[in-house]
């Protein structure tokens, strides 16, 4: 399975969202661009706003468990660890 992101310079105002946003295109495979539109129809938003709920939710998860891993560093040098 493969994704392509392909980022554009551009910037746009979206009526749902008064920020600025960069455009970004996704070649997605068939089969996943059917089951993205299907649970973005369950849930009555777009494709687009699923994909940034899905992007905020990875990145913010892959910060906290990269964040707790540095704490637990500095825990473990504090308490005399390697």
């Amino acid at each position: 399975m493969y994704l392509y992101i392909v980022i554009y310079e551009s910037i746009m105002s979206t009526k749902s969202n008064s920020s600025k946003m960069h455009r970004t295109q996704l070649f997605l495979p068939k089969k996943l661009h059917s089951l993205l539109s299907k649970e973005a129809q369950n849930l009555n938003i777009t494709n687009s706003e699923l994909v940034r709920q899905m992007v905020h939710q990875y990145l913010s998860k892959n910060h906290r468990r990269k964040t707790e891993a540095g704490m637990n560093l500095l825990l473990e040098m504090a308490e005399g660890g390697s």
